[in-house]
């Protein structure tokens, strides 16, 4: 008894805010003295009867002397609150991107990911392609913070949205990154800075982005 497998394929669209009551969940009371040890004491006796239910029993008792369990999960409840995670990244390099309506741009560098019981540090490369509200190149430094991990958040495909002005010379923006799953989830933020020029001094952009990571 020292694994514990949950399903929640079935219940993967229950919202849990809307379904039962609140339990009241009485204080804990003490067994008067002895009580423990004649009840299992009673058990343990059934126990070496080898009768009907004597193996799970036997299993339980154990467990009570050396409680040591390990969960795993198949599937979830899409709508229960979830803790956030501990996990961060942050990934920095420079980007390379032309544009004329329609944008294509490719960038890399380095990432660390803050991950327990030590860090990883690796490179990046991406790829990306989308749209744009203006004509131009840039050449830029481009700083990401991610909320989690290097292979669920950096690694893969996502969508990027962003803000660009600037593109006298100077160029620089902000950007929202997405998930492409169902449904998205606001992955990370981007902050860029370098040279660049442009036709208009504002731009909209909405990109979908592709990342390899090698730790």
């Amino acid at each position: 008894m020292d694994h514990l497998r949950i399903d929640l394929t079935a219940v993967a669209n229950i919202d849990p805010q809307q379904i039962g009551r609140p339990a009241t969940i009485l204080p804990y009371q003490h067994p008067s003295l002895g009580s423990e040890t004649l009840v299992e004491t009673a058990l343990r006796a059934y126990c070496a009867t080898g009768m009907t239910g004597a193996p799970i029993l036997r299993e339980c008792l154990d467990f009570s002397h050396n409680p040591s369990i390990t969960p795993s999960f198949v599937g979830s409840i899409r709508k229960a609150p979830v803790r956030p995670h501990r996990d961060w990244t942050i990934a920095a390099g420079p980007s390379v991107a032309a544009f004329a309506g329609a944008i294509a741009g490719a960038s890399g560098g380095v990432y660390f990911w803050n991950k327990s019981p030590s860090g990883q540090i690796g490179l990046f490369g991406s790829l990306s392609f989308g749209s744009i509200t203006n004509v131009g190149v840039s050449l830029v430094g481009q700083i990401t913070y991610y909320f989690g991990s290097a292979p669920s958040c950096l690694a893969g495909t996502s969508l990027v949205v962003g803000v660009d002005l600037g593109g006298k010379v100077i160029t620089g923006g902000g950007y929202l990154i997405f998930s492409t799953g169902s449904p998205s989830a606001l992955i990370g933020i981007s902050f860029a800075l370098g040279v660049g020029a442009s036709m208009l001094p504002a731009d909209f952009t909405v990109q979908l982005s592709k990342t390899w990571i090698t730790p």
